[in-house]
């Protein structure tokens, strides 16, 4: 059975149960009650990294105590682990930096539109009322694996591990028009550790209404060259923008796994041990498309 069949069945055993008498436990909390959902995406471009952390019962629990966030490295001789940020919330509240919910926010520049959901997507998590945002600070080195740990008061360990991707460049695209058919040949350089490129085409400026941001392509290799559907390219606007964004395995299994459904939800791959969601990496770049055939 996969992990997301498993977190399914897991997930309305723990709904049926609520609907039933069953008798008291005579230790802490059962099932599902104990895990955190852990959401990481490490990007190497910045030092401060956005970590999403709530309670598997949010429905019900809406706070967390004594939450702690580890950031280790691994060493590539001893394959031990050397610890590069730490983040508590007892010496954040003693400092006067409170822990707090997380906020929906737009994208800023640098990061790939659309790709931050966050653990609300487990609709179990509560919504964002449950969720809570820590920024841990580390420098963190393209092509190592690091791992992400969660700790909180009466809760087990959840914890993830990737390689972090690496910088890279768009290097060309330009979108031919002819015969009412638009193709785009686009190149960009190879992203360490990346597993897969998502890119996009986007308008330059973000402010359009009515306007969608549904074509993209997934590629394994550092080029495109197909089609590019009539819809991509009225919404594009006259100064069209190429995203790419290099993604390691675990956010990529993440992103393309999953159903929202109509009664319940099928979760994503995930690759977080003693609760659930993931720890991946993802580095975006943009570049200027060139038009040729208007």
């Amino acid at each position: 059975m996969t992990k997301h069949r498993l977190a399914v069945l897991a997930a309305l055993t723990a709904v049926l149960s609520a609907c039933e008498e069953l008798p008291m436990q005579p230790t802490g909390p059962t099932g599902l009650s104990d895990q955190l959902l852990l959401y990481a995406v490490l990007n190497p471009d910045s030092t401060r990294h956005r970590i999403e952390v709530a309670p598997m019962d949010g429905f019900t629990v809406l706070s967390l105590t004594g939450l702690t966030i580890r950031i280790h490295e691994r060493e590539p001789a001893s394959g031990g682990w050397t610890l590069m940020a730490e983040w508590d919330s007892a010496r954040a509240a003693a400092a006067g930096e409170p822990f707090t919910h997380c906020v929906p926010r737009p994208s800023r520049d640098g990061e790939w539109p659309g790709l931050s959901p966050g653990p609300a997507w487990v609709s179990m998590a509560g919504g964002e009322r449950g969720s809570y945002c820590v920024r841990p600070e580390a420098v963190l080195r393209p092509g190592a694996t690091y791992r992400v740990e969660a700790t909180a008061e009466g809760r087990a360990m959840a914890a993830g591990e990737t390689r972090v991707v690496g910088d890279f460049l768009v290097e060309g695209a330009t979108i031919s028009s002819g015969n009412d058919a638009h193709s785009l040949t686009a190149s960009w350089s190879e992203s360490t550790a990346a597993h897969r490129y998502l890119m996009a085409v986007r308008r330059r400026y973000s402010v359009c209404y009515n306007c969608e941001r549904a074509w993209y392509a997934e590629v394994e290799d550092t080029s495109f060259e197909g089609r590019v559907p009539q819809m991509a390219i009225d919404h594009a606007g006259p100064v069209p923008m190429l995203d790419v964004a290099a993604v390691d395995r675990h956010f990529h299994a993440f992103l393309t796994t999953g159903d929202q459904g109509n009664l319940h939800q099928v979760h994503p791959v995930q690759n977080v041990v003693g609760g659930y969601g993931v720890v991946g990496s993802l580095v975006h770049r943009s570049g200027k498309i060139a038009m040729s055939g208007r």
